[in-house]
């Protein structure tokens, strides 16, 4: 295990101090990320919230990429919980079939190629 600025990382799992406490978390709990301000909202797939007083950039450099990737200034999506891609708006992702996020121009290409790589079309 590696200690990286008060988050322990290892292959399956890491940790976030948050106000309340210390949480531990594998990586296939975490739906997404969600920046607000300084602030990263990490949504579990039992449906709580955890805020952590880390910015989403730090979260982006320590998940690991084939777990998780940036698809919005204010959003990182673990892939494996990606449901669908919303057909009428094209630009947004769903979530667990309930969470809509946005998908910006920049990085849309960048999430096809991963999606494509990840998933088998019929």
């Amino acid at each position: 295990m590696q200690l990286i600025s008060k988050h322990v990382i290892n292959e399956t799992r890491f940790a976030v101090r948050t106000s309340t406490g210390v949480y531990f978390f594998n990586f296939n709990e975490v739906t997404y990320c969600e920046a607000e301000g300084r602030y990263t909202h990490l949504h579990l797939k039992n449906g709580k919230i955890i805020t952590v007083a880390k910015l989403l950039k730090d979260f982006e450099e320590k998940l690991p990429k084939d777990y998780f990737v940036r698809v919005h200034r204010s959003n990182i999506v673990n892939i494996k919980f990606i449901t669908g891609v919303d057909l009428i708006s094209k630009n947004h992702l769903i979530i667990n079939n309930k969470n809509k996020i946005v998908i910006s121009r920049r990085r849309k290409k960048i999430l096809n190629e991963i999606l494509n790589k990840s998933i088998t079309y019929i």
